[in-house]
């Protein structure tokens, strides 16, 4: 059941008081949207990827006739069973908003009139060690009123207590209308680039593959896979069911390389990356983005980990209004390192999320959300 206390509610809130908290992110009167799971009982462990769901669904804005939204900021939080007092982060696996379902004729008809690319259907991935998305000013990825999100959560317990512990994930999207707006707001999409191994490699048999476990942030709907091996130079098939996000990790050091397909079939302009958000789990060190033409780093991600827990407790992200260009007609690489201190396997992932500039007129990515 549902925190009868926290059910879906649009709540008002300055853009002052948004500013002062988290930063700036528009002009105009902001607006929020809550979100609550259900609460969690966590006693046995529960390993990333494989814990407890709950799924709710809202809508952001109720009008009489459509109207465009400018989603600024996600954010989720762990919170004890009275669904206010802050719990540890190392609860928290994931949370993902994503449309519902797969945008209708209407929809995509609306977005090539104003000259928006149709979206990516999981928008914004939310992780241990960076909980929220924050656009800079003036950005936003631009939806409709009365359109349907679901809001997934999961959490996890990396050790089993000797006492139940209950906890629930909150979460908040917020968001600005178009009709209240007194100057332009520059559209953002998303590109999702995931680290893929070949099963056989890197203790890849325990994958979700074969347990059944969660995949909901691997965004395997719209990213495009061309996977290398661990020593990674030829590239192999982008199939997965021979290759996978989500992988076991030995102990020690260890070094993923994925070389990507060719940005140029994803981004159909030239435009700058604005914000990138990256996903890694415990003992992971950091992930790099490098331009394999020029032999420079894009971005590098570092994660820091809590000293005496096995959680995430930061990953450094990208936040520019000027933005970092991106030459999609070279050849790049994500590159992971994850150190094992443990002495049996750990789960492993490596997503990178670039938040790209969209061009007035022009489509984006091919097909998502429509075929």
């Amino acid at each position: 059941m549902k925190r009868d206390c926290l059910l879906v509610l649009v709540v008002m809130l300055s853009l002052q008081a948004s500013a002062s908290r988290s930063g700036e992110s528009g002009s105009g009167a902001g607006h929020a949207v809550e979100s609550a799971t259900e609460i969690f009982t966590m006693q046995r462990i529960y390993p990333s990827m494989f814990g407890p769901t709950d799924t709710d669904r809202v809508t952001l804005l109720q009008t009489d006739e459509p109207e465009v939204l400018w989603i600024t900021a996600v954010r989720s939080d762990i919170v004890g069973a009275d669904g206010e007092t802050p719990e540890s982060a190392e609860y928290f696996c994931h949370s993902v908003l994503a449309r519902h379902g797969k945008a209708p004729p209407e929809r995509v008809r609306q977005l090539r009139k104003l000259g928006l690319s149709v979206q990516n259907r999981k928008m914004f991935t939310l992780v241990q060690g960076l909980n929220e998305i924050r656009f800079p000013r003036g950005f936003g990825i631009p939806v409709f009123s009365n359109d349907q999100f679901d809001v997934l959560a999961m959490a996890m317990n990396p050790k089993e207590r000797e006492q139940p512990v209950h906890v629930g994930v909150d979460s908040r999207i917020e968001y600005l209308r178009a009709s209240e707006l007194d100057q332009e707001m520059k559209p953002l999409f998303l590109v999702p680039l995931v680290l893929m191994v070949p099963r056989e490699t890197a203790s890849a048999d325990h994958s979700t593959h074969h347990h059944g476990g969660d995949d909901t942030c691997l965004d395997t709907d719209s990213a495009e896979h061309v996977v290398t091996s661990v020593e990674g130079s030829v590239p192999e098939s982008h199939e997965s069911a021979t290759h996978t996000g989500h992988w076991y990790v030995p102990p020690g050091r260890h070094t993923y390389r994925h070389r990507l397909a060719p940005l140029r079939h994803r981004i159909q302009f030239d435009t700058n990356v604005h914000y990138i958000a990256s996903h890694l789990h415990p003992f992971g060190e950091s992930l790099e983005l490098i331009d394999l033409t020029t032999g420079d780093t894009v971005f590098k991600a570092v994660a820091r980990n809590f000293p005496n827990r096995v959680a995430v407790e930061n990953i450094t992200h990208y936040s520019s209004r000027e933005g970092l260009a991106i030459d999609r007609t070279h050849e790049h690489e994500l590159v992971a390192v994850y150190n094992n201190t443990t002495d049996q396997d750990i789960d492993s992932m490596a997503v990178m999320y670039l938040y790209v500039g969209d061009t007035f007129g022009k489509r984006a990515i091919r097909g998502l959300g429509i075929d």
